[in-house]
């Protein structure tokens, strides 16, 4: 049975809130969040489900587990928040430490660095959890021959 990138996607914006995200056109979103997922797949590339893929029909030709959707969407996360907290950054730097402490953008850059490296943290832990789980499943289909 084959999994939606609909699935993914919807696992992921129930992770953040964007209101920009949200009001865009379906296919605008569709866009973003494909470029969100891509990214994603590039770094949880230990799971061999999502090299069997068909675009145009938007899924996953395996099914994906659970941990493996949740994998994704925090990927995503990732994806989405790093032009934002960059664009913070490159805020920051132009403006005098005066002017950047009343527009407030410091608290909301240091919450979105937190975010990032929350995210990151936690996808680096499941990643490794997967991985750890995948290759004793493997190690016992060994020892079962």
């Amino acid at each position: 049975m084959a999994t939606l990138y609909s699935t993914v996607e919807e696992k992921f914006m129930y992770k953040i809130e964007d209101s920009v995200l949200t009001d865009l056109l379906d296919v605008d979103r569709q866009d973003m969040t494909d470029n969100y997922r891509e990214s994603a797949e590039v770094e949880f590339k230990k799971c061999p489900k999502l090299s069997s893929k068909d675009d145009v029909a938007r899924e996953y030709t395996e099914e994906l587990t659970t941990e493996e959707i949740e994998i994704l969407a925090y990927g995503m996360v990732i994806s989405w928040i790093t032009p934002k907290v960059n664009s913070l950054d490159n805020l920051k730097q132009k403006m005098s430490t005066k002017d950047y402490k009343i527009y407030s953008q410091a608290n909301q850059l240091d919450k979105m660095v937190n975010l990032k490296s929350e995210s990151e943290r936690k996808v680096s832990i499941m990643i490794n959890s997967y991985t750890y789980t995948e290759n004793i499943t493997d190690w016992e289909d060994w020892r079962d021959r």
